[in-house]
């Protein structure tokens, strides 16, 4: 079977007022041709448009990843935090009193409120530890007894009333050992 022709409109124009008339007649073959080289020359745009929405994709759900954070916190302070930050979301709370020392080569800021102890350790600039004691409720809630993310691992022990709880970095090289104790203690327990 012979290949088919596709003609179509041409260019005009002519010299002492004549007009001359092309037309311009294609194969099969050729179209395909010209089909392809147009696709050619505008897929790195079409590329680049995938990228965009991929990369756009990707970027949605990481940063619905971190505002999903599944960080424990205790009285509104979470690992990470700076001694500022720490002192002044404790501070929101209502009075209490304020103590610093170093130990072990961290800082470590101690706050007394009526009825609660609270201890922040601070290792190059970062709160790495929390320690709370006080009594049972909403503030310093008895449950869950363990939580552990990749990062952290934070228990409460009830005992008379009362709540001490503990909040751990497990990438902290001062408390690392400390927190993967915790970890093989709870997760083996009944």
């Amino acid at each position: 079977m012979p290949a088919k022709r596709v003609c179509g409109g041409g260019a005009s124009g002519g010299a002492g007022g004549r007009e001359i008339r092309t037309q311009r007649c294609y194969t099969d073959s050729q179209l395909d041709r010209t089909f392809v080289n147009a696709l050619t020359r505008h897929a790195p745009l079409a590329l680049a448009l995938v990228a965009i929405v991929v990369i756009s994709a990707g970027v949605h759900r990481w940063v619905a990843t971190i505002s999903a954070d599944p960080r424990p916190s205790v009285l509104g302070v979470r690992l990470g935090m700076t001694a500022d930050d720490v002192r002044a979301r404790i501070d929101e709370r209502g009075p209490g009193q304020w103590s610093s020392s170093v130990v072990a080569g961290d800082w470590v800021l101690e706050h007394r409120a009526p009825g609660q102890e609270a201890r922040f350790e601070i290792h190059e600039g970062q709160l790495v530890a929390i320690r709370v004691e006080g009594p049972d409720g909403p503030d310093l809630p008895s449950e869950p007894r363990f939580e552990v993310t990749p990062g952290s691992v934070l228990v409460r022990e009830a005992e008379g009333g009362r709540v001490r709880i503990t909040l751990l970095s497990r990438a902290c090289p001062t408390h690392h050992a400390e927190a993967e104790r915790l970890v093989r203690t709870y997760v083996t327990a009944p």
